[in-house]
């Protein structure tokens, strides 16, 4: 087989198939407004990315650098969970039985589906490019446009983490221990550890060693933007800041003009070390894949193994056509076994460690300074039964059950409450320790958010689940926001309590959220039912 060809159909027909999917879509449109969001207004109040108290002039070079920024982290973020899924959809839809017949390689397989989640991060960076040139119009600091400018940042600093990531995904995938939560979960922390390690300072280190724990390129972009602040500024790890930044009232804003990179062939070599590391991962992953267990493919039967043909029964066709008649007997519900049952195969299959980590969480909670517990045990304590959340809805659709489910007596009247009912359930459990703090502790205000916490998480899971189908899009919204709210702080964007500055129309918006996502999931539901 020829193999560039081949490659090129195997990433086209993927990468045309996930474009046309309502998760790539919900995913630019928050990718795009994220873009718009990290480039804020002189009179929003916060800053995204600071030299000190400074921020350049919104000129096309340093609009350019924020949304390199931009795609380096938050999209390198829920990107990942976007594009992972190529190879388990291939199994879902029985494609890979297909596959398995031919002559393809393993490697060409693997690399075509690497090329493919490459396409799709592609297409959003692509957008966010044309989103950089209209923030640049809208901030109207410099309205002079530099196509280069703005794009060459996000094409030479961007892409080649977004195509490391690719590979990181595919890998994950064909691993059986991190293609489920497990994985997601623990990518979360391995993309958190690549972000750290980029900004450990480099003062004394060479420049190789500085280009080979700098993969989202922070390192390189903060180093040509202090270079013009250097005789005033200091260290430049000690002034440098990225993320959701509150302006506080004894801080300045103030600005500078940056004129851009200086793209020397040093750094476009790093940066090429970077796309042969990820060549690198495809063909390890080459060598742990076996197409036979990954594509679900059940080995051949051993000889003899066939039932003799005494105990083979023959079906006859039946020649006349059969008549239904009409069952006139609804079967009596009851909500609470229904409730157990799902509570029980929400819960299935978690070993005694999971129980041990919930538990230990909820004893740490109870015990440390109210200011840690609030700050990091809370939002641990809330990630930590995401694979829970993020089944509910899918599992019908991913064990082809839905025919059955959703043709019972008052599917939608009970079992979808059941659902609900229990990731409410387990949010109240994981988060009670917490929530028995703020009732001690009288902060009222915290308690509100926790209480509307405990609803949102699950009613948000629930209602991407049932429109989508999959796990996906809950785990990297959910993850996202997990991340830039209560990690970081972020008053606006915490919906479990976890900063004292959460005020009740901040947590009365979410509750708001709430009842539409709710809405949303009992219209999920009925579309199902009626298809």
């Amino acid at each position: 087989m020829n193999f560039l060809p081949v490659l090129y159909h195997i990433a086209r027909a993927d990468f045309l198939e996930r474009v046309r999917r309502p998760s790539f879509f919900i995913v630019l449109i928050i990718s795009l407004y994220g873009g718009y969001f990290f480039a804020p207004s002189a009179d929003a109040g916060y800053v995204t990315v600071a030299i000190g108290n400074y921020r350049g002039i919104y000129n096309s070079a340093w609009i350019g650098a924020v949304f390199s920024l931009m795609c380096s982290t938050f999209l390198s973020l829920i990107g990942f969970y976007l594009v992972k899924n190529s190879i388990a959809r291939d199994r879902e839809t029985n494609v890979a039985l297909l596959l398995a017949s031919t002559r393809l390689t393993g490697f060409q397989y693997l690399l075509g589906k690497t090329f493919s989640n490459f396409a799709v991060l592609s297409a959003i960076v692509g957008a966010l490019l044309v989103t950089a040139v209209v923030t640049q119009l809208i901030r109207a600091e410099d309205t002079s446009i530099d196509l280069w400018q703005i794009a060459s940042p996000s094409l030479i600093m961007a892409l080649p983490m977004l195509l490391v990531i690719s590979t990181i995904a595919v890998f994950f995938e064909i691993t059986p221990l991190l293609r489920g939560a497990l994985g997601n979960v623990a990518y979360f922390f391995l993309w958190n550890a690549i972000l750290i390690i980029s900004l450990v300072p480099t003062e004394g280190r060479g420049k190789l060693v500085t280009g080979l724990n700098d993969l989202p390129g922070i390192t390189r972009l903060f180093e040509s933007m202090a270079k013009e602040l250097e005789p005033t500024m200091g260290v430049l790890s000690e002034n440098v800041s990225l993320g959701i930044q509150i302006i506080t009232d004894g801080a300045t804003n103030a600005t500078y003009v940056w004129s851009g990179m200086d793209w020397h062939p040093s750094l476009i070599l790093e940066r090429l070390v970077w796309i042969a590391l990820a060549l690198g991962i495809v063909s390890l992953a080459t060598l742990v894949f076996r197409r036979s267990e990954s594509l679900s493919i059940s080995p051949p039967k051993a000889k003899g193994t066939e039932p003799p043909a005494s105990e083979v029964v023959v079906v006859e066709p039946l020649n006349t056509h059969a008549r239904l008649t009409r069952l006139d007997v609804t079967p009596k519900m009851s909500f609470l076994p229904l409730l157990r049952t799902e509570i029980w195969l929400a819960t299935r299959g978690l070993n005694r460690w999971w129980y041990f980590g919930m538990a230990a969480l909820i004893l740490v909670t109870l015990v440390t300074p109210l200011t840690v517990a609030r700050q990091y045990i809370l939002p641990l304590a809330w990630i930590w039964p995401i694979a829970i959340w993020s089944a509910m809805g899918t599992r019908e659709p991913k064990h082809r059950v839905e025919q059955i489910i959703f043709s019972a007596p008052h599917s939608l009247r009970y079992q979808l409450p059941a659902m609900w009912g229990t990731g409410i359930i387990i949010a109240a459990i994981a988060g009670a320790g917490m929530g028995a703090r703020f009732l001690l502790a009288g902060e009222m205000n915290s308690l509100f958010a926790w209480s509307v916490g405990i609803l949102f998480i699950p009613t948000f899971a629930l209602a991407a689940g049932v429109w989508t189908g999959r796990a996906l899009l809950f785990e990297a919204v959910y993850v996202a926001l997990w991340y830039i709210g209560p990690m970081n702080q972020v008053p606006f964007i915490d919906f479990m309590g976890a900063t004292p500055e959460v005020t009740p129309a901040i947590t009365l918006s979410f509750a708001i959220a709430t009842a539409a996502l709710a809405v949303l999931a009992v219209a999920g539901r009925r579309r199902q039912m009626m298809t």
